[in-house]
Parts: structure tokens; sequence; C-alpha cells
């Protein structure tokens, strides 16, 4: 019988850590302030929330190392997107926020063709779909 993969040993956690620091300065050149990063509960972890203004934004950050598989927000599964409506649900009920708008954005992070790791925005990449 083989163990469960340790999630403190994998591998790719370095290279998701520098996406989300390079997610995070894109974020802050537009303007928001980062209120959280890695924020969890029982049901999952929001890579980053971020507000201007009115608006708070629920960012999903996908890095990957090369194109093999494909863009990175198209590891942001309709699955994943549910995840992630119900993970803004409870931490604005868990903050007490309320009147703000709420929009769901994607970080994609992928190395450019010089090998350097570049982070895109994608402001409302997807919405509440329940």
């Amino acid at each position: 019988m083989t163990e469960p993969q340790d999630r403190d040993r994998d591998p790719r956690k370095p290279l998701g850590a520098k996406g989300e620091k390079l997610a995070v300065r894109a974020l802050k050149k537009q303007g928001f302030i980062i209120l959280d990063t890695n924020w969890s509960c029982g049901i999952g972890e929001l890579d980053i929330v971020a507000r201007k203004g009115d608006l708070i934004a629920f960012v999903e950050v996908k890095t990957r190392a090369s194109g093999l598989y494909g863009p990175p927000q198209l590891a942001v599964t309709p699955a994943k997107q549910k995840k992630i409506v119900k993970l803004a649900n409870a931490y604005m009920k868990h903050k007490r926020l309320t009147g703000l708008r709420g929009r769901f954005d994607v970080v994609a992070v992928s190395p450019d063709e010089r090998g350097r790791l570049t982070a895109v925005h994608m402001p409302a990449a997807f919405v509440d779909g329940e």
C-alpha cells in the first residue's frame, strides 16, 4: 500500500510559491490591496484575496513550469471554480464583509520565451454559476 503524497514535500510547491509572489506583485501594481494570501478553512484555500475600492477579488493562481500541459488557466476547472465560489462565500461570512462587489480572477504564471516566469492577470475569469 502506498502512502499519500506529503504536500510539504511536493516538488511543485516552490514553483507555486514563486507564482503567488509574482501574482501579488502584479495585483499591487494594478492598485489592489492584498487582504489575505493562502486563507484557508475546512473546505479549502483561497490563494489571494485582494481589494480595490468596493471590489473584492478572489484570485486563483496557477503556475506551470512549461506549456507541455497547456496554459495554466486550464487547470481552473468547473469543479475548482465551484469550490472557489464556496470559499469566497465562507471568507465573506467569516470576515463579516458586506457591500462589496465580488469577482473571480485567475493569474496564470508561466515562463516567457526567455524562460522567465511572467504573470498574466485575467479579471473576471469566471462567474458564480450557482
